[in-house]
């Protein structure tokens, strides 16, 4: 009963409030603006992967209109994805998924004047999506290299789930984005289906692609949609969030790298329907205005205010009709 998954939303709500998920980076790590640097060190406190990542690569554009020398760091800083051992050799988060960029030093070397330190945050003034800024997708391709062994990874799996302009994309994100606090809202199933529903009715795709964290959310597609649905086998669960458990030896970096791997899947499709995420905003601007269909369902923004948070989803949702909130 929906009473009850409130119910539920509100509990889970309050655990997360009285449990930190990421750690934070103190304070007194971050430097004030150094207009004589030559270095930029760039680095984010929390969130999930692509969040991270868009935060860099919006600091990455700036050092490079600043003309400073960008390294970034997430061996020194916190990371939601740091494990306590090293992965592949490497302390450093961003180098467990990519090549390095910038030599890492030490805390007392960034002390020095040619070093200016990022607060962890992602950049005031700068756009929060970053599908719309094709400045961004030059930035990806001069910084961002994927390690051999995740490319490995990628291609396989593009194989193997035969990932094709004959593919739907379909990210469907939900859990406790539905609670959220100032996010944006996720969509329902009524309108995930009304918008798949209308596409392989009248397009020819032949197999649709699902990302979705949530193994409920999996198994009512695959009800719907049988022997034509194809999936990863990234780590899923039906109410937990993934990031408060630990299953599985370097299960914090293997969440990382299975979500790098479905995005760069996702932004191969022929066609995309999701809701409003990093991981589409990252798979729209890999896909350079490829997609056949670009179908993002758009039901505003979560309150502010945590209490009201926990109820606007299902209010709001309840008088939805599928076809007025999308883009």
């Amino acid at each position: 009963m929906k009473i009850e998954r409130v119910a539920k939303d509100f509990v889970k709500l309050f655990m997360l409030k009285n449990k930190k998920l990421y750690s934070q980076t103190p304070a007194k790590f971050y430097v004030e603006e150094k207009n004589s640097a030559k270095f930029y060190v760039i680095w984010r406190s929390g969130g999930g992967f692509f969040s991270i990542l868009s935060t860099i690569l919006l600091h990455l554009k700036i050092a490079e209109q600043s003309g400073k020398k960008p390294i970034v760091d997430l061996k020194n800083f916190s990371s939601t994805y740091k494990e306590s051992n090293p992965i592949n050799g490497s302390e450093n988060v961003w180098e467990y998924y990519f090549e390095p960029i910038g030599v890492v030093g030490s805390m007392n070397e960034y002390a020095n004047s040619n070093f200016q330190i990022t607060d962890g945050s992602h950049p005031v003034g700068m756009p929060m999506s970053i599908s719309n800024s094709p400045d961004l997708y030059q930035i990806w391709k001069k910084y961002i290299h994927i390690k051999n062994h995740v490319e490995e990874m990628i291609k396989y799996d593009e194989r193997r789930l035969e990932i094709s302009k004959s593919t739907l994309g379909i990210h469907f994100r939900g859990m406790e984005m539905r609670t959220a606090t100032g996010h944006p809202l996720p969509p329902s199933f009524k309108q995930m289906f009304f918008e798949v529903d209308n596409l392989i009715d009248v397009e020819n795709y032949k197999n649709l692609y699902l990302l979705t964290e949530n193994q409920r959310y999996l198994k009512k597609f695959h009800s719907r949609y049988g022997s034509r649905l194809v999936f990863s086998d990234s780590y899923r669960t039906s109410y937990r969030n993934s990031h408060s458990i630990y299953p599985r030896q370097n299960h914090k970096y293997l969440l990382g790298l299975e979500i790098l791997r479905d995005t760069i899947l996702l932004s191969k499709c022929g066609g995309i329907v999701s809701g409003s995420s990093n991981v589409s905003e990252t798979a729209i601007l890999l896909n350079q205005a490829k997609y056949r269909h670009n179908i993002q369902i758009r039901n505003g923004s979560n309150s502010h205010n945590a209490f009201l948070a926990i109820f606007k989803w299902y209010l709001k949702i309840g008088l939805l009709s599928p076809k007025n909130f999308r883009t």
